[in-house]
């Protein structure tokens, strides 16, 4: 194996090594939505695989400061690992204001959220699988489409979710508890949607 391509590698096993760690986290973060009202250890297990993903972020980036070799351009490395703690700091973050909240009750629509927000991280996955042959491999692309449709799909219950929310005859305290809750969900499917841009706009510049 050449000099150039074990330098590559490095990276795309570090990529591929917090995908994984993803896929964790969104696992939990569902566990949590399921679990709720009586998710406060699965909550703090969120948080230690938050932790988790910056330490991948850390590590890419001392990889990418160290490195004169890199796979793809420095900068899409940089908003490739930005995106992908996108993914990881929304999970948290709403796991957290569950209980900041007090939410007492969990929504429905949330619930439909979580669920999207796994299937979608398993495609982030599986973009990066593909991404050390994303010259080559057709898949990679295919993938990065199947994102951009899960998260039209999250659009679609997030504004359903914010409909019905508002015409509901509730507390306007609790509408603004989900109003935000919402928010940062949808943020964590965005994310996932960024990280798929970065990777089409590397196949499409070295096309």
């Amino acid at each position: 194996m050449s000099r150039v391509k074990q330098r590559e590698d490095v990276f795309y096993r570090m990529l591929d090594q917090f995908g994984t760690e993803l896929v964790r986290t969104s696992d939990l973060y569902l566990n949590v939505f399921d679990a709720y009202p009586d998710a406060s250890d699965l909550i703090a297990r969120m948080h230690e695989q938050e932790h988790a993903c910056d330490a991948c972020t850390h590590e890419l980036m001392v990889e990418l400061a160290q490195s004169f070799i890199t796979p793809f351009d420095r900068e899409d490395i940089v908003a490739l690992t930005r995106a992908l703690d996108g993914v990881a700091d929304a999970m948290d973050n709403v796991a957290t204001r569950l209980e900041i909240f007090h939410v007492n009750k969990m929504h429905p629509d949330a619930v439909r959220m979580a669920e999207l927000t796994v299937k979608t991280v398993a495609q982030v996955k599986q973009m990066l699988d593909y991404l050390p042959d994303f010259k080559k491999d057709k898949r990679v692309g295919e993938v990065c489409k199947a994102i951009s449709d899960l998260e039209d799909q999250g659009d679609t219950i997030y504004h359903s979710a914010l409909s019905t929310l508002y015409v509901e005859d509730v507390d306007p305290l609790h509408a603004l508890k989900w109003t935000k809750l919402f928010d940062k969900m949808e943020d964590g499917v965005d994310s996932c949607k960024e990280a798929a841009t970065v990777v089409t706009n590397v196949i499409i510049k070295n096309a």
